[in-house]
């Protein structure tokens, strides 16, 4: 929890001075891992939530060359920016602690064969400011083939899995293999997509890239709140961040990454066995034994007296 103190101990809206102190602070601590952070300065717009805005964005950035010269490249990204007088240490602290402390481990371990990409961004809380400086004009967006981005929507629980780019079967693979503790399943994108939220993920998702998004939701009275401080972040959540970012950037980072799109797969993790991942004939099986047993429901009732008016104001 020392990066998290360090960058949490004060608000850091887009705009104000405070942003910068821990700008340096993520450079300081990426030169010290050994590498050559660099900060990419833009101006840039967006319409994306409400009314229009445009900011100057300093995003943080490094490359960790792979052993394959020329390979595709794996990019993982969070913002530091927070949302108003928010501490931010979920939102998104957590992230670029987990960043952070994943490319600390690496270092630790043998070379990856493909190329990393750092990217921590800027102004994420007023129209993902920072992402669509680096998608729009960034040199090294051409080079990355997978990405995945790290976000929080409280101060707890499981770090969910609930985004991918469309076609998502190749990356849903490699989260089943590598991830040692998924949390993930269908149905929360297709709740997220209704909310009024966008995320990192937008940006490269539009452009076409493929990738893996994640954020907890526990504790959700923290968000966006002055309270959203490291005492109140569950350490536990921190640490499956951690271990989502590790793992899988060990494994893209040494996977062949020339097609990583396949067709789309339903997915659930179930506890002591993992993540399980089903395709449209399953769906179609698993749809017909529900209306199968909700039938059988009806002819129990039905023997019992029940009347079919009851029975349809039930299924409603």
């Amino acid at each position: 929890m020392t990066h998290l103190a360090r960058i949490a101990s004060e608000a850091r809206p887009p705009g104000s001075p405070n942003p910068a102190r821990t700008r340096d602070y993520q450079l300081e601590q990426l030169r010290a891992l050994g590498h050559t952070p660099s900060v990419q300065m833009a101006t840039t717009f967006s319409r994306g939530f409400g009314a229009p805005t445009a900011a100057t964005v300093r995003n943080v950035l490094a490359r960790i060359p792979g052993e394959q010269p020329g390979s595709p490249a794996v990019l993982v990204t969070a913002h530091y920016d927070s949302h108003e007088i928010a501490l931010g240490a979920a939102d998104d602290g957590s992230g670029v602690v987990a960043i952070l402390e994943a490319v600390r481990a690496l270092g630790s371990r043998p070379p990856l064969q493909n190329d990393l990409i750092v990217l921590i961004t800027d102004a994420e809380e007023i129209g993902l400011l920072g992402a669509r400086a680096f998608v729009d004009e960034h040199p090294w967006f051409d080079d990355v083939a997978v990405f995945m981005g790290i976000e929080m929507r409280g101060g707890g629980g499981p770090s969910l899995m609930f985004e991918t780019g469309a076609d998502n079967g190749w990356v849903i693979e490699a989260l089943r293999r590598a991830d040692p503790y998924p949390a993930a399943n269908s149905v929360s994108y297709e709740i997220y997509r209704r909310m009024p939220n966008d995320t990192d993920f937008t940006p490269f998702k539009e452009a076409g890239k493929q990738g893996l998004n994640f954020a907890a939701v526990g504790k959700p009275h923290v968000y966006h709140q002055y309270y959203d401080s490291p005492e109140n972040l569950s350490e536990g959540t921190l640490q499956h961040h951690g271990e989502h970012v590790l793992a899988m950037v060990e494994y893209l980072g040494n996977a062949d990454l020339t097609d990583v799109d396949a067709p789309d797969v339903s997915y659930i993790a179930v506890p002591f066995v993992g993540l399980v991942t089903y395709g449209p004939l399953w769906i179609r099986i698993l749809g017909a034994a529900a209306a199968a047993a909700w039938l059988a429901g009806c002819f129990v009732g039905l023997k019992g007296g029940a009347r079919w008016s009851g029975l349809l104001v039930g299924l409603g």
